[in-house]
């Protein structure tokens, strides 16, 4: 790590140390060649402190999947390996996205003895959908005085998934039967198979090629048979729009609601999501995109 000066702090130091020194020759003040003196002396300090300050291990630990719109804790850890106290530090973490999943996130570190070891907790809320592979950090160190710093970037190569936000399933009619309430239990019709596993009343849903009709004559009521295994109902889900829009993000968090409930249930689900953008589904999505929006403009 280089040091380097805060271009305000520092510029108006060295202009103050070339002022002082410019007007004790032409006024031959010996205060002013003092005070001139000094001022340099504390911008030496300065850099000497980070140039030669004392070096310190961080880490970063948090989840690999986190949800949008739902607080995380961050852990900076920072470690002084030194036998000198350690000077104050700032860290930043990013993610290396195409567009925010994370916000920003900055650190003050204390100043460390020795040896010492400090952790922080920090809380920050995902603002976005989408996957990344890599963030970026970085340690600013800085000097007494506040003239000089020193900062040493570093990639990370760490998984994160940020989910939908949380939504509302929708409770959809599977089965054939009208849908109860979340969590409530359905019944699958009938269906063709070569084994009977036996025989039970007619239920809302069950084909007329089930009704079991010798028995429905003996019994009175109608009777279908059962075969094989339970119908198997299938949920096919279709999501059309541009990444990181509002109304689109709005919908994938509600389809994954959904799916995940289906999937809870036993229903075999399968998922698309399909972007304006090259390809035969791709320009579909466009043209389909452009006749919502053209039909919510005119509604």
């Amino acid at each position: 790590m280089r040091p380097a000066g805060s271009r305000a702090v520092t510029s108006l130091a060295v202009v103050g140390v070339v002022f002082l020194f410019t007007l004790a020759a032409q006024l031959r003040s010996v205060w002013l060649q003092a005070a001139g003196c000094g001022l340099a002396g504390l911008l030496v300090v300065s850099w000497l402190a980070v140039a030669f300050g004392a070096g310190c291990q961080v880490t970063m630990e948090h989840g690999d999947d986190l949800v949008a719109g739902v607080p995380a804790q961050i852990r900076v850890v920072v470690e002084n390996r030194s036998s000198r106290r350690s000077r104050a530090m700032v860290v930043r973490y990013e993610l290396a996205s195409s567009r925010p999943l994370l916000p920003p996130l900055t650190v003050y570190v204390d100043p460390l003895s020795g040896g010492g070891r400090t952790q922080v907790l920090a809380s920050v809320t995902p603002i976005g959908r989408g996957e990344v592979t890599g963030g970026r950090w970085s340690v600013e160190r800085i000097g007494p005085f506040g003239f000089f710093s020193a900062r040493h970037t570093r990639t990370t190569g760490k998984h994160v998934m940020v989910a939908p936000a949380q939504a509302a399933a929708l409770v959809l009619p599977l089965g054939g039967e009208p849908a109860g309430p979340a969590g409530s239990a359905r019944h699958a019709p009938a269906r063709a198979g070569l084994d009977v596993q036996g025989a039970r009343e007619w239920r809302p849903g069950d084909g007329v090629r089930h009704v079991h009709w010798r028995s429905t004559a003996r019994t009175g009521r109608l009777t279908v048979l059962e075969r094989e295994e339970p119908a198997r109902t299938a949920l096919g889900v279709l999501v059309i729009g541009t990444s990181g829009k509002p109304r689109f993000e709005a919908m994938v968090a509600v389809a994954a609601a959904t799916v995940g409930r289906a999937v809870a249930d036993g229903v075999e689900c399968y998922a698309w999501i399909e972007q304006p953008g090259e390809g035969c589904m791709g320009r579909l999505a466009g043209r389909l995109e452009d006749a919502v929006a053209h039909d919510l403009v005119d509604g």
